[in-house]
């Protein structure tokens, strides 16, 4: 039984969002599957030769204590990344 819904989002070569970027981008993706309530941590990095975040979600909604169904996260998250690379000016 998985716990946390653990979430990549990378970025172009040469792409550096800046830390308002990076929690817009946050905040968005977390809010299209749903876990806007839930706890989360995230780490922004570079060690694969391009920039990206890590986001990990606790699935256990931290007051109802009951575990997210993320079956079609894809399709929300797919929509909001088109629009997110639009906001931020991204290479889609």
């Amino acid at each position: 039984l998985e716990a946390a819904y653990h979430l990549v989002v990378s970025f172009a070569p040469g792409e550096r969002p800046g830390r308002e970027a990076l929690d817009d981008i946050e905040d968005a993706l977390v809010r299209a599957v749903g876990l806007e309530e839930h706890q989360r941590i995230s780490a922004a990095h570079r060690d694969r030769g391009h920039h990206h975040l890590h986001v990990v979600v606790n699935l256990v909604h931290p007051v109802r204590l009951t575990k997210a169904d993320l079956r079609f996260d894809k399709l929300a998250l797919s929509a909001a990344c088109a629009a997110l690379e639009r906001r931020h000016g991204l290479v889609r």
